[in-house]
C-alpha cells in the first residue's frame, strides 16, 4: 500500500511540475469531484467486482480457502485485501487517469492522452513488478 500511495503522489506531483514547467493553467490537471452518478456507479461496481471476485475465489479454491490457517488470513484476511484495493483504485484513478490523463488530453486531445497514459502506466508496472510482459498487460489495462 505504501508503493500505491508514493506512486500517486509521485505522478500527481510530476504532472503538475510538468504542467508548470509548460505553463498550463491550475484548472488543466482536471481533478475535480465527480458528479454523484459516477460515485454511484464506482461503488456499485467495486461491490460487484468485491462480490464477483468472492465467489470466483470460493468456487476455484472450495470453501477450505476461507478457513483460517498459519499462512493465510482466511475470511479475516477479506478485510486488509478490500482496504487495499480501495487504495489502490483511487490513487491509481487520481494519479492516472485523473492527472495525466486529464492534463494530457486537455493539452494534446483525447486519444494522445488516452494511449500516452497507458504507456507511462505500463511502464511503471512493468518495473515495479520486473517484468515486460507484467508491463504491457498493465498498459492495456490501462489504457
Amino acid at each position: 500500500m505504501v508503493w500505491t500511495i508514493a506512486e500517486a503522489v509521485l505522478v500527481v506531483s510530476a504532472t503538475a511540475a510538468l504542467a508548470t514547467v509548460l505553463h498550463a493553467r491550475a484548472g488543466d490537471l482536471a481533478i475535480r469531484r465527480p458528479p454523484k452518478y459516477a460515485v454511484r456507479w464506482a461503488v456499485l461496481g467495486a461491490a460487484a467486482i468485491l462480490g464477483g471476485g468472492l465467489v470466483a475465489v470460493t468456487l476455484l479454491a472450495g470453501l477450505s480457502s476461507w478457513v483460517p490457517d498459519e499462512f493465510a488470513g482466511g475470511l479475516g484476511l477479506l478485510v486488509p485485501a478490500s482496504v487495499f484495493a480501495a487504495a489502490l483504485a483511487v490513487s491509481e484513478e487520481l494519479a492516472w487517469r485523473g492527472a495525466l490523463q486529464g492534463w494530457l488530453g486537455r493539452t494534446l486531445g483525447p486519444w494522445v492522452a488516452a494511449f500516452a497514459q497507458a504507456g507511462v502506466y505500463g511502464l511503471a508496472w512493468g518495473v515495479a513488478l520486473g517484468s515486460p510482459l507484467g508491463g504491457v498487460l498493465a498498459a492495456a489495462a490501462g489504457l
